[in-house]
């Protein structure tokens, strides 16, 4: 476990228990951020780049990689059902991936950003945010639930991946689900979109221009209604 300026604090931070003794990690300026492993993960702004690990630190592996930050639980831990809970402050975040049942929230407060995340086994995030570009993907039964806007949305499904849009909203889309992905989306004015192999597209209203392909026993639901 790599980090600078190892401490220990007894305080409430984020949707940690005031009880628990926490460990805060502090590193150097990163803007990639890999999640692996059941960790309940809390991302934040802030001026300092630091992780702070509830309780359970013997149970991770957290090191930094040039730019790219990674915090993995180890095997033995997983397999027993454990779980951490982590909080991880950053100055700036580009990109985001998340896999082994790991789950993340992140509210992004900074407008007009280009952001991509990649979610894989069974993980799940919660994103919520305006962006000027947003690239999604989720796989192997991971789950992606969307708040906020985008200029420009590109987002793929597959392997029973699902990516959903609750009040959220895009100008411009490209989108693909098949092997039994799910997308829920809400495009304005530009889409273009393939469902193939059981992959499904749910729309809500009705973009001004539009290509849709669906082959293969891909299924496209139109939902005209407000949400």
């Amino acid at each position: 476990m790599r980090g600078l300026g190892i401490f220990f604090v007894i305080v409430g931070l984020g949707s940690f228990s005031s009880s628990l003794a926490q460990t805060t990690f502090t590193f150097k300026d990163f803007d990639k951020l890999s999640v692996q492993g059941n960790i309940d993960l809390v991302l934040e702004k802030s001026d300092f780049e630091r992780v702070v690990v509830a309780e359970k630190t013997d149970m991770l592996d957290i090191e930094q990689e040039g730019r790219t930050l990674k915090i993995k639980m180890n095997l033995r831990d997983q397999m027993k059902g454990e779980e951490v809970k982590v909080k991880v402050e950053y100055r700036k975040l580009k990109e985001l991936q998340a896999g082994g049942g790991a789950s993340v929230e992140a509210r992004l407060q900074e407008a007009g950003i280009d952001f991509s995340a990649h979610v894989s086994s069974g993980a799940s995030l919660h994103l919520q945010g305006e962006f000027n570009s947003l690239e999604l993907s989720a796989a192997t039964g991971s789950k992606i639930a969307l708040v906020g806007k985008t200029d420009y949305l590109e987002a793929e499904a597959k392997t029973t991946g699902e990516i959903r849009a609750h009040k959220f909203s895009a100008q411009k889309a490209l989108l693909k689900a098949y092997t039994g992905g799910i997308i829920e989306a809400s495009v304005e004015r530009s889409l273009e979109a393939s469902v193939s192999t059981a992959g499904e597209l749910i729309l809500y209203g009705t973009p001004e221009e539009e290509k849709i392909s669906t082959t293969v026993g891909g299924k496209l639901t139109r939902i005209r209604s407000n949400r």
